[in-house]
């Protein structure tokens, strides 16, 4: 018995040793990916995960775990590729007018819509860019972390008034 509860341990921490070097590699491709398009990522403790573009970079929360992380590191390049693509604006029409400092618009159901589109379409992006990068992800973590940050914003849409809180 005693060998039996040996051998399940030692199975559990190859296993977690395997998850932890895939993450790593995982960050290490994505930030090379990330310093080509001339950005670089930033690790902060407790804030929010966003994309600064003025500044040229990739801010993410050190407060959750590595894997997830790694998601929104992965979520915040789809981002930087939906925002850089050619279709940007005609896809987003209502944000971009609002990156324009036109704050009249911030509350509007159109300008909404179009941060819960290009929000979905981030992590589709994002999760596009781990095959390319050959990055391993946990497809469960992964759907689950989407589902729970987009229903986020779904709430932040159906609510009224002129701001994310």
């Amino acid at each position: 018995m005693v060998l039996y509860l040996y051998a399940n341990l030692r199975g559990l921490m190859l296993r977690k040793k395997k998850k932890e070097a895939l993450i790593k590699e995982g960050f290490k491709s994505l930030e090379r990916w990330v310093n080509a398009k001339n950005f670089e990522v930033d690790y902060e403790y407790n804030t929010v995960d966003y994309i600064d573009e003025d500044e040229r970079q990739i801010i993410i929360n050190t407060r959750s775990g590595a894997e997830i992380q790694l998601y929104a590191l992965l979520h915040e390049c789809g981002h930087l590729i939906i925002r850089k693509s050619k279709d940007y604006k005609s896809k987003y029409p209502v944000s971009c007018k609002l990156q324009s400092k036109n704050k009249q618009i911030e509350g509007s159901i159109a300008y909404k819509m179009d941060v819960v589109r290009e929000e979905i379409e981030a992590w589709d992006k994002g999760k596009d860019l781990a095959k390319r990068l050959n990055i391993h992800l946990d497809e469960q973590k992964f759907l689950n972390l989407v589902n729970k940050c987009v229903m986020t914003y779904i709430e932040w849409a159906a609510k009224p008034g002129y701001s994310k809180s």
